[in-house]
């Protein structure tokens, strides 16, 4: 069984019609049994290479127990960097913990099987002000041993900065006389 733990005992015994002088034939093996869980963290952006400062990133974030153990008491934690607000949340399987509004969310479960995943789906908006990148980190744990214990997975998302500015003239008047003079009112607004 792949959530095994302790020790198995196999016990054999040897026997005879022929009479033998050392009757006890029986040879008794204790294995120690230790349970392991290989875990990997995955992370994709839903906007591709670039974010848009004042638009939104969806972070897909998966955890997958690669075994060969059940992985017991498994987290994944999102943390999102300045310029990142969450806006909402959602998994798949387990808990999802974390504030409606801020910066950090999980994933729990008290159990992973081989092969099952965790999944948190992080909705957040990128500051009108944020410029360069956007960082967003998670981070997958469990209680049970894991040979390659760097389960952590960093996006880094540059950020550009879009203006959809419009722009209206108006005349003081809607006919002029040859001489005359017309003044106009340019009117520039950025819609974001």
């Amino acid at each position: 069984s792949n959530s095994a733990s302790g020790s198995v005992t196999n016990t054999a015994v040897g026997t005879s019609t022929t009479p033998d002088p050392t009757p006890t034939n029986t040879v008794t093996v204790v294995v120690p049994v230790a349970s392991v869980a290989d875990l990997t963290v995955t992370m994709v952006a839903s906007n591709g290479n670039t974010g848009t400062a004042g638009g939104t990133i969806s972070y897909t974030v998966t955890l997958v127990n690669l075994g060969p153990s059940t992985a017991q008491n498994v987290t994944l934690t999102d943390i999102l960097s300045a310029g990142l607000s969450l806006v909402s949340s959602s998994g798949n399987n387990g808990t999802v913990t974390g504030a409606a509004v801020g910066g950090t969310v999980g994933a729990t479960t008290t159990s992973l099987a081989l092969g099952q995943t965790l999944t948190l789906i992080v909705n957040a908006t990128v500051s009108n002000s944020a410029s360069g990148s956007v960082t967003n980190t998670a981070a997958g744990t469990s209680t049970t041993p894991d040979n390659t214990p760097s389960n952590t997975v960093t996006v880094v998302t540059p950020v550009a900065s879009v203006a959809d500015l419009t722009l209206t003239k108006v005349a003081s008047s809607s006919s002029v006389t040859a001489g005359g003079t017309v003044s106009y009112t340019v009117t520039l607004v950025n819609l974001g």
